[in-house]
């Protein structure tokens, strides 16, 4: 499995909170992660078309579940466009995760695995890129 860079880490962390609105609970995340999908989907499906964008995102679903076996029921719709999304299973992952803590740390493996392409970072640019941030500082 890739090594994931604690940079990517921590810039999930922060897009999952950002996309929020600050709102922890494990739903308000479920539902940040689809909105962070739509909108990576958005920008960069036009650089590398749906087919690509589905397999990237597909692909970061996979190593996430090696990492966090919770998320073994969560897929991605192939056929999704724009603001639709293709992250299926995201909130029924949350609501059984039980807390944000395990809520957070899963979906964001999954963005940390998208994220980890510099090009993504482009998406979220009102953020400070966290260089030098550890996890626990967001």
């Amino acid at each position: 499995m890739p090594e994931m860079p604690p940079a990517a880490q921590v810039l999930a962390r922060r897009v999952l909170r950002h996309e929020a609105g600050g709102r922890a609970e494990p739903v308000a995340l479920a539902e940040a992660a689809e909105r962070a999908d739509a909108r990576l989907r958005e920008r960069l499906a036009s650089l590398i078309g749906q087919t690509g964008y589905t397999t990237l995102v597909a692909r970061a679903v996979r190593l996430a579940q090696a990492e966090v076996p919770a998320l073994a029921h969560v897929t991605v719709d192939a056929l999704a466009t724009g603001a639709e999304g293709g992250l299926h299973g995201v909130r029924e992952f949350a609501r059984a995760s039980g807390d944000a803590g395990a809520a957070e740390a899963g979906l964001s493996a999954i963005l940390a695995h998208v994220i980890a392409l510099r090009l993504v970072r482009d998406a979220w640019p009102e953020l400070p890129d966290g260089q030098g941030e550890s996890e626990g500082r967001a």
